[in-house]
């Protein structure tokens, strides 16, 4: 009997993760969804003769948007599948464990056992059920984890071309990958660091090049007042002589008041001309000043900015005094990743100690303006995750500096989705509220586990 498959158009693909101790289910699990409209990829079915093992494999599970764990004793003890769940973990993949026989969550990696599971033993019918909870599970969500997928593509992409700008997103494409970072993630999905951060390299490119396009035309205002300023005096010296040329015969007292014209006529041409070589000049002085000045003109609705449409952001220089504190939370908004990882690390050491007074101070104080329009959406981002890590806020001396540097960050920066979900935690936390989570931004343990 065939099986009509309900994804019009689409074959919705995942890799499958096995110890090959289990192959007889893992291959009646294949057939049933292939039947079913899956694109099914295994490390057996999927490698050509002689390829080496690694390169290949990682190359299936990228071009996949899920992993399906076939969760057994064998997987477990297996060190080839416990690679496969690296790797997938390393490139952001959603992963569904499927169990096969009852095991000891204390017997499955952390990592594993808090993920949502699928059932495939039981009673009679316990296979036929999993199977349509695992069909159910692998479609939901899946235009969000298909985006990720697709965007992350391009992420790497441009990183590989040391992060050229002409592979970065524009126009319509920026807002709609814009609109996709506000949605919330699925559960037990993280968002990739390296999307949010190439969204918000093209967000930043799309600025500067607005405001090349504003001194552009301002100089070409500049020059042309000027070209019409010289034009306008090269007129009145033409019509002085042709006026004195045909005026030769004419009384004295007519001749000195045609002269007195032409005369009048070509001082106001020189001050008009000096009037735009100053403008000319103070064009200049703008365009030099505008290197510490970001112009931040809001799609309505649609930008991940929030606020007014139009704000100005300066950029001073940082007047926080460099403690130790101070530099390793600066550290946290480095362009490097390794420098960022190895920071938040130790400030989240520092923030759980028991002295803890002047890492928060330090945390807090790089969120305030003017400060805090030194660091990147990802140095903020990072700011306020490590400020969470903090369990309790309220009623803490520290409280009111940071209430206010949430109200402004909020009105006067631009806010990611991740940003604002880290904000609205800590504005409960300073309410009082309990049983607020200490991490935020659905990317869980993203520094304790050097994501």
């Amino acid at each position: 009997m065939s099986t009509t498959s309900p994804f019009a158009g689409t074959r919705p693909n995942f890799f499958i993760s096995y110890s090959h101790k289990d192959m007889d289910l893992v291959l009646e699990l294949n057939d049933c969804l292939e039947r079913h409209g899956f694109d099914v990829r295994r490390d057996r079915d999927d490698l050509f003769p002689g390829e080496k093992f690694g390169p290949r494999l990682e190359a299936l599970i990228s071009e996949s948007e899920t992993m399906v764990i076939v969760l057994s004793r064998h997987w477990i003890a297996s060190d080839h599948c416990q690679q496969e769940l690296v790797i997938a973990e390393e490139l952001g993949r959603r992963i569904i464990p499927v169990i096969i026989e009852p095991i000891d969550p204390s017997e499955m990696p952390p990592n594993v056992a808090k993920r949502h599971f699928v059932f495939l033993y039981g009673d009679g019918q316990a296979f036929a059920r999993g199977v349509a909870d695992l069909i159910n599970t692998l479609m939901t969500d899946i235009s969000w984890v298909r985006e990720q997928t697709r965007l992350q593509a391009r992420a790497e992409d441009w990183e590989k071309s040391n992060r050229s700008a002409a592979l970065l997103l524009r126009g319509e494409a920026l807002i709609e990958a814009k609109d996709w970072l506000e949605q919330p993630a699925p559960a037990h999905v993280d968002v990739v660091p390296k999307v949010i951060e190439f969204i918000s390299a093209a967000e930043r490119q799309e600025l500067e090049d607005e405001k090349s396009k504003n001194r552009t035309r301002n100089r070409i205002w500049a020059v042309t007042m000027i070209a019409l300023a010289s034009a306008f005096g090269v007129v009145a010296l033409y019509f002085r002589g042709e006026a004195i040329g045909k005026e030769k015969e004419r009384a004295e007292a007519a001749a000195a008041v045609l002269e007195e014209r032409a005369r009048a006529s070509e001082a106001r041409a020189n001050e008009l001309a000096a009037q735009m070589a100053a403008l000319a000049s103070a064009s200049d002085e703008v365009e030099a000043a505008e290197g510490d000045t970001i112009q931040v003109t809001a799609a309505p609705s649609r930008s991940l900015a929030r606020g007014p449409s139009t704000q100005q952001i300066r950029t001073p220089s940082p007047s926080v005094p460099q403690t130790d504190e101070t530099r390793l939370v600066a550290a946290m908004n480095s362009s490097d990743k390794t420098t960022r990882l190895q920071a938040g690390e130790q400030v989240a050491t520092a923030v759980r100690s028991k002295d803890n007074r002047a890492i928060l101070n330090a945390l807090v104080s790089a969120i305030e303006m003017p400060t805090v329009q030194n660091l990147s959406p990802t140095g903020r981002f990072n700011t306020l995750y490590m400020i969470n890590v903090q369990p309790a806020w309220a009623g803490s001396s520290l409280a009111p500096r940071l209430k206010t540097a949430l109200a402004r960050m909020e009105a006067e920066t631009l806010v990611g989705g991740q940003t604002q979900h880290c904000i609205d935690m800590l504005k409960a936390k300073l309410q009082g509220a309990k049983d607020v989570q200490n991490v935020c931004g659905n990317v869980n343990n993203y520094f304790d586990k050097g994501r």
